[in-house]
């Protein structure tokens, strides 16, 4: 039997046949005995590799055509070249890798699409899978299974955790913010995508939004969360379902009978949002004094005159209006009678994630 052949070859095997030099040919057709074809290469001239029986080897080159053996059946070695077509079964390790420096160890059930995995070797800043926050104590949240992509200081990983954790604050002020941070230190020594407790973080130090990064940092520590004390430094309760609301257990007052007349006028105070959130759900009420008519909002600063008419003030009612505002950077919004010397009270029920984070 020749080494090399440059043409199709269809032959009925009665034994194993050993081609430890490599085969070359166009088409390798499927043995239809059970003692097969082993071979240390495969190299297809043309087309993609098929092998309806699965792939049962190591693929170490690159495949650039579909692999239908690995659709129908499995690849139980490892793939450390590049894979452009299909494969939907997939049973051994997938490393991938960003400047050679593997970033996923296996095939990655958070993300669900090949596509995910950047096979390019491409980073993927600003990827997260946000895990749901819960109150636990005024000391500790909960925080159940996330993935979020890193950008650290010395290196970009994608990072997980796959069971709830109980985090304790150790930065709780009175009346103040506390945000949650991956630890890029603590990251790095670790040296792992699986994270744990010991990778986060809290401060009072508040976030910045990084174009480059794509996400709230400080420094090289990535922000995913907050939480809000009292005057006794304890954690206000809230609640959140995973997605991009939160709700505080009492909301909070901003606004107390603020005199409000015909003309756009600042909110006396800011809302009471975290320093990365401009969107929150606020409770407007209003007083009648003496006028009564239309009342409106609009986010600070915005050169529009009309805003938002979210109600309307008469003699002898107490009006309340539930509505989701957009603030400027600073959390302010401004307000507006139609007629003036009318009062208005605000009360934050909560507060929203930006997109991404």
């Amino acid at each position: 039997m020749p080494r090399h052949m440059t043409e199709s070859v269809v032959s009925t095997v009665t034994a194993k046949h050993d081609f430890t030099g490599g085969l070359k040919s166009d088409v390798v057709s499927e043995s239809t005995s059970a003692a097969g074809v082993s071979v240390d290469q495969v190299l297809c001239k043309d087309g993609a590799v098929t092998a309806s029986g699965g792939v049962t080897g190591d693929l170490t080159g690159d495949v650039t055509g579909a692999v239908t053996g690995a659709v129908t059946g499995n690849v139980t070695g490892n793939v450390t070249g590049n894979l452009t077509g299909a494969v939907t079964s997939l049973t051994g390790a997938v490393v991938v890798a960003v400047d050679g420096t593997p970033v996923i160890g296996a095939v990655d059930k958070r993300l669900g699409n090949l596509f995910t995995l950047k096979i390019s070797g491409q980073p993927f800043p600003g990827f997260m899978q946000r895990p749901k926050f819960e109150y636990s104590t005024t000391t500790a949240i909960k925080i159940s299974a996330g993935t979020y992509y890193h950008c650290g200081g010395t290196q970009e990983r994608l990072l997980y955790w796959d069971s709830e954790l109980t985090y304790t604050f150790g930065s709780l002020a009175a009346s103040d913010w506390s945000y949650l941070y991956l630890d890029d230190s603590a990251i790095d020594t670790a040296d792992t995508n699986l994270i744990a407790i010991g990778q986060m973080t809290d401060l009072t130090t508040e976030p910045v939004w990084s174009q480059t990064k794509h996400g709230w940092y400080n420094g090289d520590d990535l922000c995913i969360g907050a939480v809000l004390t009292n005057g006794s430094s304890e954690i206000l309760e809230f609640f959140h379902d995973g997605g991009d609301f939160v709700l505080y257990g009492d909301e909070i007052a901003d606004i107390t009978a603020q005199d409000v007349d015909a003309a756009w006028v600042d909110a006396e105070a800011a809302l009471t949002i975290p320093i990365y959130s401009t969107k929150a759900r606020i409770r407007l009420a209003l007083n009648y004094v003496d006028t009564g008519g239309a009342a409106a909002w609009r986010t600070n600063g915005q050169t529009g005159t009309t805003g938002h008419t979210f109600g309307f003030c008469v003699t002898g009612q107490y009006d309340y209006h539930t509505v989701d505002v957009i603030t400027d950077s600073a959390q302010l919004i401004e307000l507006k009678f139609a007629n003036g010397a009318d009062t208005i009270f605000g009360y934050t029920g909560g507060w929203f994630f930006p997109h991404g984070m």
